[in-house]
């Protein structure tokens, strides 16, 4: 905004000001269709809907297209000439992220987005010599359906990014330094306590398990809420930079969870129960049908969630929820939230809305959280309520990322103070298929 003088005052209105603010309303509302329209094409058309129903023309100088000079195309004072570049650059910096996300970097025709592009991708390791806690105790996948004939074995989801996938917060120094010993499990010990605690299942422990399963469906929106609460809108600055921050963290967690994962290779509980105990008899969470504990044999046992295709050791939720608590701790100044919401952040868990136990909960459930660091610890005890860890994952996943989160508000910090932040990545530089961290890291 320029000067205010008596010319861009109306009636007490700023116009200059409100003019910046409704040119950065209109730059947000482009690149969000258009950036979200390349990064998940199969729902262009809603999007391209959603943006029509908002006032814009979406398909006026659609990025990564060829642009029109008469439109103002490539005029950065124009929002979508400014959004325009936004999406596009993020689209390079993309290309070079060692994600594979296109699948380009592994296969010319015929891609598999995602897919370990490294010369010695990752395999599951079974035999005894691989797994230095004895057989049995490697990562293996599961076999899955989709209740119409359909059986499928996991395959381990993106296994490189930890070696691969670009730091740009952190920087790999960071990253590599961030490093677990072994777990040296009593794999037998932590399963029987893997059983009697989905056996202890309730329906608010459930709701927590179900809710805290994906981080961008539930951290996200508690941070959404916190900032609606404020009277602050997802157009002003304020929730803008937070908003970046936090997926700037879960970004970086992510990289450095996987490290681990991979590298220490773990078993999930539902493959240790199954294969060690076998037909013996056990006492514990008979399944989303019945929906309460009983006895079963131990091959047929399941947690209460899906567990996701990955290494159990570290814990990945526990991971991410520690640096965004930390994250929402730097750029709100305190990790108490009932000072400045009077009263805590608040869920309600309608009757019947479970995703898993249908018709339940039977009646509507209130959660509360008084903190950003009560609702990262509850988000990483879900992950043991629900059986998909053994008890170290949570613990170590969270000494992990302790500090991502403070590191990260820094970074953005400096940014709005016009200064560099300590660590900077060439985004342009090309991505590279070599181990990022030296054995042993």
């Amino acid at each position: 905004p320029g000067t205010v003088d008596e010319d861009t005052m109306t009636g007490g209105v700023d116009l200059t000001q409100e003019l910046f603010n409704r040119h950065r309303r209109v730059t947000l509302a482009y690149a969000c269709v258009w950036a979200l329209s390349e990064a998940i094409p199969q729902i262009k058309a809603a999007l391209s809907e959603l943006g029509t129903s908002w006032g814009l023309d979406v398909e006026r100088c659609r990025p990564l297209q060829a642009s029109s000079s008469d439109l103002d195309c490539d005029d950065l004072s124009t929002p979508w000439g400014l959004a325009k570049s936004i999406v596009e650059e993020n689209a390079g910096i993309f290309a070079n992220d060692g994600w594979n996300a296109d699948g380009s970097y592994s296969s010319t025709y015929n891609r598999v987005p995602f897919m370990d592009w490294r010369g010695d991708p990752y395999v599951p390791k079974a035999s005894p010599e691989d797994c230095p806690e004895g057989k049995g105790t490697c990562w293996n996948p599961l076999l899955e359906h989709d209740s119409l004939g359909f059986l499928f074995r996991q395959e381990h989801v993106t296994s490189h990014i930890g070696q691969t996938a670009r730091s740009i917060f952190l920087g790999d120094d960071d990253v590599c330094s961030r490093a677990l010993p072994l777990p040296e499990y009593d794999y037998d010990n932590e399963a029987r306590q893997v059983l009697e605690r989905t056996a202890a299942l309730n329906d608010t422990t459930k709701a927590e398990v179900e809710f805290f399963d994906s981080k961008l469906t539930s951290l996200l929106p508690l941070q959404v809420q916190y900032y609606a609460r404020l009277g602050v809108t997802s157009d002003d600055f304020q929730f803008i930079k937070a908003d970046a921050a936090a997926i700037a963290s879960l970004y970086e967690s992510v990289i450095v969870a996987w490290k681990e994962k991979v590298t220490h290779n773990r078993v999930r509980p539902t493959t240790y129960i199954r294969e060690k105990f076998g037909r013996k008899i056990v006492f514990s969470y008979l399944g989303p049908d019945i929906r309460e504990a009983g006895n079963l044999k131990a091959e047929e046992w399941q947690p209460y969630k899906r567990v996701m295709p990955h290494a159990e050791y570290p814990s990945g939720s526990s991971c991410l929820c520690r640096a965004f608590a930390q994250l929402m701790e730097g750029v709100t100044g305190s990790d108490d939230v009932t000072a400045a919401l009077t009263g805590p952040l608040v869920l309600e868990v309608l009757a019947g809305s479970s995703k898993i136990e249908e018709g339940k909960p039977l009646g509507n459930i209130t959660l509360t959280y008084e903190s950003w660091s009560e609702a990262a610890g509850t988000c990483s005890e879900s992950r043991l309520d629900g059986g998909m860890h053994f008890s170290k994952a949570v613990p170590d996943g969270e000494d992990l990322c302790d500090g991502i989160g403070t590191t990260v508000a820094e970074y953005f910090d400096a940014l709005e103070g016009g200064t560099v932040p300590l660590f900077t990545a060439n985004v342009d530089k090309a991505a590279k298929k070599e181990v990022r961290c030296p054995s042993g890291q």
